[in-house]
């Protein structure tokens, strides 16, 4: 609760001490585990040197209500995330692009997928400057709502675009209010354009769209979520880091 950000490093270290209920047992840690060690313990170095730096104000556990709402939708090949001002469900921008990388087809990367496509959508508000809100998502992935609820993933495929929304989510300040799954049947503007229906089939206006594919940055961004993309030690959590930062 005070540093949802550092949510995405506590899943190894629960699933390596389940199992132990006995005190001053031994086990080996693997090498997540170890890279999760050595961020917490970064993190604890910047709360002593700099303990305003992470520090969260009493107003911002209020709950607020919802200012933008991400609809979304994914396929193993494309995403598609459309941003409405949740007053009049206006629409304020919209996006679809290819996936900078190959997904195998199991059905375990389609959860993945879909969030994100929820990444997606905070990297268009990066884009377009939005800042300090709260945000409804609209989906039919019940784990990947759940998943950006928590700020947390429960898949290792899930780990890289987790840190990566954590880290947006803080960049913007931007906070999930509430989810609302919405039904496969009934997410047909979004399914549509993840399967390259063009937005004039799908109903939408053309002039809010964000041409995604040509912005190199936020490939960037995604090619990071990659889930085959090894991420088992210090140096690769890093090199993530480092992406964000630059």
């Amino acid at each position: 609760m005070l540093n949802p950000h550092m949510r995405s490093y506590t899943h190894e270290l629960h699933i390596i001490t389940s199992g132990y209920t006995q005190p001053h047992v031994k086990f080996a840690l693997s090498l997540l585990a170890q890279s999760d060690i050595m961020m917490w313990r970064s993190f604890v170095l910047i709360l002593v040197a700099d303990p305003t730096k992470l520090s969260r104000s009493m107003e911002s556990f209020r709950p607020k209500d919802p200012f933008y709402c991400f609809k979304y939708d994914a396929s193993l090949e494309r995403i598609a995330v459309g941003v409405f001002l949740m007053s009049d469900d206006s629409l304020v921008t919209f996006a679809a692009v290819d996936l900078p990388f190959v997904v195998t087809d199991e059905a375990r990367r389609q959860n993945t997928m879909e969030f994100i496509a929820i990444v997606f959508g905070l990297l268009l508000c990066w884009r377009l400057q939005l800042a300090h809100f709260h945000y409804d998502l609209h989906g039919d992935s019940m784990s990947s709502l759940a998943w950006a609820r928590h700020s947390r993933v429960n898949s290792v495929i899930a780990r890289r675009s987790n840190i990566i929304f954590t880290t947006l989510s803080m960049h913007l300040d931007s906070h999930v209010a509430t989810t609302q799954h919405v039904p496969g049947t009934l997410n047909t503007v979004f399914d549509g354009l993840s399967r390259n229906k063009t937005p004039s089939e799908v109903g939408l206006d053309t002039s809010k769209m964000y041409n995604a594919g040509d912005d190199t940055s936020i490939l960037t961004f995604l090619q990071l979520c990659d889930p085959d993309a090894v991420i088992d030690d210090l140096e690769s959590h890093m090199s993530i880091l480092r992406t964000c930062q630059t």
